[in-house]
């Protein structure tokens, strides 16, 4: 497969672990690399494929400056999947709201079971870029049965970005996968969706437990108060995962038990 699994197969989370990982791995320091040109850092990456210095080229790349963003485009279609990969991610960094079509053009063109990691980038931009055209996309992509999961939690993050996906994230928690039903309940959370509020009640009842699990976390986190009777409820619930989430979302909002 074309990611080759990522020589150690971690798993990209988030941007913000840039300097935990900077201080991993690798005989290099981060400055030695930001003093590199556009061209020197591709090349890097084409050479050095160890994940601590993927990461080292991106965090570079998301620091150079506008003028770059043409050639990041470009770079999109690269052969090397590094090359894609670190292009993606660096766009939707650096704030290039120019670059979101072609990021969707690409998200949309991207098969599947190609580079996962590419798409996982994809979708991480175009939610920081907040770029509304992509929403039917990335909820297609949470839908779609043969998608890679860090790819689908990719999009649920960045949907988060988009108060204008509230209306599908709530029918997604009535769609006939629980995983999709689970994801949504979180992104709701995430958009802070006090509307959603009778949904996620009404998902403490869902067949699959961690589906329940997730419902009762959102309402905590959501301060829904109108959810303490079936909170409630759900301190009988036959999982004690569930019972536990409903207990703390119970205390959370000042009710003694």
């Amino acid at each position: 497969m074309e990611q080759d699994n990522a020589q150690n197969g971690e798993k990209k989370t988030d941007i913000q672990f840039f300097d935990l990982l900077m201080s991993l791995g690798g005989d290099d320091s981060e400055d030695d690399w930001e003093k590199l040109s556009l061209s020197d850092v591709l090349e890097r990456i084409r050479n050095e494929k160890t994940q601590d210095r993927q990461w080292k080229a991106i965090n570079a790349l998301s620091k150079m400056g506008k003028e770059v963003v043409p050639d990041l485009i470009q770079a999109l279609q690269d052969a090397d999947w590094r090359i894609r990969d670190a292009a993606a991610m660096a766009l939707g960094e650096m704030g290039a709201i120019e670059a979101a079509p072609a990021l969707l053009q690409m998200f949309r063109e991207c098969r599947v079971d190609d580079a996962y990691y590419v798409r996982e980038s994809l979708a991480h931009s175009l939610g920081n870029l907040r770029f509304v055209e992509a929403i039917p996309d990335l909820i297609a992509s949470l839908r779609c049965e043969v998608e890679d999961d860090e790819v689908r939690v990719a999009a649920l993050h960045a949907l988060g970005n988009f108060p204008e996906a509230i209306p599908d994230l709530r029918q997604m928690l009535q769609d006939e996968s629980w995983e999709n039903r689970w994801l949504a309940a979180e992104a709701l959370a995430d958009l802070e969706a006090t509307e959603a509020i009778p949904d996620l009640i009404q998902a403490l009842t869902d067949q699959e437990w961690i589906v329940r699990k997730r419902a009762a976390e959102s309402l905590r986190r959501l301060r829904a108060k109108e959810a303490i009777p079936a909170l409630k409820q759900a301190l009988k619930d036959e999982q004690e995962q569930v019972r536990q989430e409903a207990e703390q979302a119970l205390k959370d909002m000042g009710v003694c038990l």
